[in-house]
């Protein structure tokens, strides 16, 4: 009998093994989305545009093409720096740097074209703050400058989530005695 539960038990554990295997850990997803839509001058959509973006830092380059309604989407971006590229015939290229996307971040940024010779350029360089048109949730990401100078009360990190907008250091109201 003693053998027959230690097989049970083995095969238990082998079974326990190979159904985990390949499952993603939801908390574990750090990657960051922008859309927008592609309009002209007027405010109309502008579809089938080629869009490029290329993370600064790791050279990593996604390309996608509005839709019929002239939305683009990009999934799955590594949080970092990017620099978007469009292009549309009939109308100027556009190139925007700086682009900060942070962990789990829906950003949404609208490109707006104006009418001309593709071979012009436009690019706006500075950051770019992209806005999370999707959910009403407001988040932050606290890098190492501000860890390590700003002044903490008692060295405490989790002071720091005081700078996020929106929070505040109140408990509620205090119970009578």
């Amino acid at each position: 009998m003693n053998h027959m539960s230690r097989n049970l038990s083995v095969l238990g554990l082998l079974v326990l093994a190979i159904s985990s295997v390949g499952l993603p850990a939801a908390a574990q997803d750090t990657a960051a989305e922008m859309a927008g839509a592609v309009l002209d001058s007027s405010g109309g959509a502008i579809p089938h545009v080629h869009l490029t973006i290329t993370n600064e830092g790791t050279s990593l380059t996604k390309q996608t093409d509005s839709d019929g309604t002239g939305a683009y989407v990009f999934r799955e971006l590594p949080p970092g720096i990017y620099t978007l590229s469009v292009s549309a015939s009939g109308f100027t290229s556009f190139v925007q740097n700086g682009i900060q996307l942070t962990v789990e971040q829906h950003a949404t940024l609208p490109v707006n074209l104006k009418g001309g010779s593709n071979t012009e350029t436009v690019t706006v360089t500075g950051g770019a703050e992209p806005i999370n048109a999707t959910t009403a949730e407001i988040s932050q990401a606290i890098g190492q400058d501000e860890v390590t100078e700003l002044p903490l009360n008692g060295r405490d990190p989790s002071t720091l989530v005081n700078l996020s907008a929106g929070t505040s250091t109140s408990c509620g109201p205090r119970p009578r005695r």
